[in-house]
């Protein structure tokens, strides 16, 4: 039995992916210089499902994130091999255009990055790189993002002041907002509530799975605790190796690899 699971609810335990594949990692390799960092990933996103990965410190987690959005391409020295497939397409193939890329993957950074401007502003900008809107659609589309990130309600008298006031908890749901006002179809997260006080990471936990009948998310966490709760499907990754990925019954209460049942249940990591 799993150290972590027992603290979860047997009724509150996330199910089974049921969606069909959204996401798929192929063999991917990953270089800094001539430093290999991954070593030929292979693992599958359901749509309209939490996908978690977990592991200790400086396995991977967060550089297959950013290979997924292509975040590597801004450094020279970086490099990657293999395929990911977004509903069948290779996103890493350079034909792929980025900005449709960037409309479809949106990315949530563990630190809260809201821009120097009022809170309407900072979800309406994204809204009007991508679209047109009329100034009714745009405020629609603002409050419903708002909304989406359980922050319409703390904001809504306040959307024309800066977004830098808002408290940590909030600044992160406001970027999800930002993210999500968008529509991506998966929605990538490092540690986003690392830094985060339990009433905010509870609230951004819940409106992920609030959110999960709309969109496919991948979630990179180093708390076991937050992946119990809220991921359908968990990779285990360790030395930029993916070592076993499953539903979330299996990683955390039946793991096949010795190495995850010692993480899982605390002998290390």
């Amino acid at each position: 039995m799993s150290l972590v699971v027992d603290l979860v609810p047997e009724t509150l335990r996330p199910k089974p992916a049921s969606g069909p594949l959204k996401l798929a990692v192929r063999n991917v390799e990953f270089f800094y210089g001539k430093s290999r960092s991954l070593h030929g990933i292979n693992f599958e996103a359901p749509a309209h499902a939490v996908t978690a990965l977990i592991g200790p410190s400086g396995c991977g987690k967060s550089t297959l994130l950013r290979t997924i959005n292509r975040i590597f391409e801004l450094y020279p020295d970086q490099k990657v091999s293999g395929e990911i497939l977004l509903d069948g397409q290779n996103i890493l193939d350079p034909a792929f255009p980025l900005s449709e890329l960037r409309a479809r993957v949106g990315m949530v950074f563990q630190k809260p990055t809201p821009f120097n401007l009022s809170i309407f502003d900072n979800i309406a900008f994204a809204l009007r790189h991508y679209e047109r809107l009329s100034k009714a659609g745009l405020r629609q589309r603002v409050e419903i993002a708002l909304t989406q990130a359980a922050l319409w309600d703390e904001v809504k008298d306040k959307l024309d002041r800066s977004a830098l006031a808002l408290s940590g908890g909030q600044q992160q749901r406001l970027c999800i907002a930002r993210t999500l006002a968008v529509r991506p179809e998966v929605i990538l997260l490092d540690e986003p509530t690392s830094a985060l006080d339990p009433m905010s990471t509870a609230k951004i936990e819940e409106l992920l799975l609030e959110q999960c009948d709309k969109f496919t998310f991948v979630i990179v966490t180093h708390n076991l605790q937050q992946a119990a709760r809220i991921a359908n499907r968990t990779a285990f990754m360790l030395d930029g190796n993916l070592v076993e990925v499953g539903d979330h019954e299996q990683v955390f209460l039946n793991p096949k690899d010795e190495r995850t049942r010692s993480y899982v249940t605390g002998r290390f990591g």
